[in-house]
Parts: C-alpha cells; structure tokens; sequence
C-alpha cells in the first residue's frame, strides 16, 4: 500500500513516500545526516527504521544492515525494506508473505520500493526521475521521483498521505514534511515543500547562528496590519480595550525587542483575580472577599 525512494546527492540524503492509509511520515521513513536512509513499509515495522540507522552508523553495509534486520525479526515474510548509504550503495528486500504486486530497484545513488502497486513499472519509474533530474537539489530531485511513480500507476488504493524527508550535516532534518491525510497527498506535498522552500537554509540558519538573522518577512506586513486599520483587528482590539492603532514602541506594557533592535509590541496578559499567584516558592490562592 506503499510506494518510496531513498536517494543522495552532494552530501545530502533523503527519501520521499506515498501510502493510502494517513501519516505515512509517522513510522515508515528515516534518515539520519552522514549515515543513511532506511524505509520500512507493508505491515510497517517502525522499530526497523532506527535500528537500520544504527546498523549504518557501526559501518555496516546495506546489504549486512538488511540481513541484520531481516534476523532481527521473526515476521520477515511481511516487511519490506530498502536500505541507502551514505555513499550511495542500496539494497532492499520484499518478503513472501506480500501477496499484492510488488517491486524494489535499486538505481544510482537511489533505490525505490513499492506493494499493493497498480504496475510492476512504479519503482523503475522513480528511479528513472530521480537520475533524470540530476543537477536539481535532492528535494526536487525526490518530488520528481514520486510525482513520476504515480503517473506510472502508484498504488491501486486511493493516496491518503506522503512524506519528505532530507538531512544534511545536521542532527535536525533540513526538511520534514509531512501531508497526513488529504485527497491528493503528492501535489499537496509539492505545494508544502514550494512553500518551505524559501525557508529552510534560513530555519538552520537560525538554529546555529541566531545573532545573524535579521527580523522576520512578515514584520513590516505584521505591523501595517495591526497599526493600521482593518475590520477584523479592529474588532480584536476593541475586545482587547487596547488602542492598538496608537500603539507606538514603548508606550504600554509588554513590548520586547527584537534583535534588530526594533520594540515589537506584544498584548499584556491580563491575570484573572481568581488565577493563582506564585509568592515565592508558595502557591497563593485569592480567597473569596466574604472571607
């Protein structure tokens, strides 16, 4: 009910997939920066995805990493498995018991596998996509690959959610994303990534190097908003019983400064008179005023 690929490029590594059943992204893809991918699909086992990475990251081969997980488990016949390194060499394995059509191929730098598939054709598809666009950044280069396995048959089922996964250098993913449950998971996936896209380098970035990063995008489009005039903010700030729109930096409580060294004005919480008060290390509780 499944169809994916791992593939690398330049140092990045990474794998995209589709399934009919929601959260695909959840138990069946993983990666880990500098070691490898590893997916695990059909009557999915999410332990076998870690336990590969582990396998990967001791010096294993695929192939051993394969064996090792194959032994590892008494319910084989089940699984189906696809291991990439990080120097690009693969293998992948489909077990007996799958009684839906199936395939694994294994390509450069790639391998794609897929069950419960409409043609024998899907997986040589991806992998024909991924080394077509070779020169593209690996996201790209993995939306091609799933976008061409569901023009080549996909899956006999309706697609419910797909997933993208990429690491590089750091332990944190570069990217990952997830459609969970949709009508058309793949172009939603696409439109996701489109629109990531022109963040990510800037996400790390402000993981490793926060002094470095200016204000946000949106804070010029955040403050014509609330200190201007609109239908909606004005019935905010009318139920706030603030004078946003007069708001200049420092004129009330609760304004912060930004990096930049701008004053970002944020809404000063109001305390219920019945919330508890922390005095010290003691909880105080108001009491009723009859008391």
């Amino acid at each position: 009910m499944t169809f994916s690929l791992a593939g690398r490029c330049t140092g990045a590594m990474g794998g995209v997939i589709a399934t009919s059943s929601p959260a695909v992204g959840a138990r069946c893809l993983y990666a880990r920066a500098e070691v490898g991918v590893v997916l695990t699909q059909n009557r999915t086992d999410p332990r076998l995805g870690p336990r590969g990475l582990r396998l990967l990251a001791d010096g294993c081969s695929p192939a051993a990493t394969l064996a090792a997980l194959l032994a590892s488990t008494p319910h084989a016949g089940w699984r189906q498995l696809a291991v990439l390194d990080r120097i690009g060499e693969a293998a992948h394995h489909s077990g007996h018991n799958i009684r839906s059509r199936h395939q694994g191929v294994i390509g450069r730098n790639c391998v794609a596998a897929g069950n419960i598939l409409r043609t024998d054709a899907v997986p040589g598809a991806m992998v024909r996509a991924f080394e077509d666009a070779e020169g593209d950044d690996l996201p790209a280069r993995l939306l091609a690959a799933l976008e061409a396995g569901d023009a080549a048959g996909g899956e006999v089922l309706s697609l419910r959610s797909s997933a993208l996964l990429v690491v590089w250098e750091e332990a944190f993913p570069y990217a990952d994303l997830r459609v969970d449950a949709a009508p058309n998971p793949i172009a939603a996936l696409r439109a996701l990534w489109d629109e990531y896209a022109p963040h990510a380098d800037d996400y790390v970035r402000r993981a490793l190097d926060p002094d470095s990063c200016g204000p946000p995008a949106s804070y010029s489009t955040f403050r014509a908003v609330w200190c201007g005039s609109n239908t909606l903010v004005d019935q905010i700030k009318a139920t706030l019983g603030h004078p946003l729109s007069a708001v200049q930096a420092g004129d009330w409580a609760g304004t912060r400064t930004h990096p930049t060294g701008q004053r970002l004005p944020t809404v000063p919480r109001q305390r219920s008179p019945e919330r508890p008060t922390r005095v010290g290390h003691v909880l105080h509780r108001p009491q009723p005023a009859h008391i």
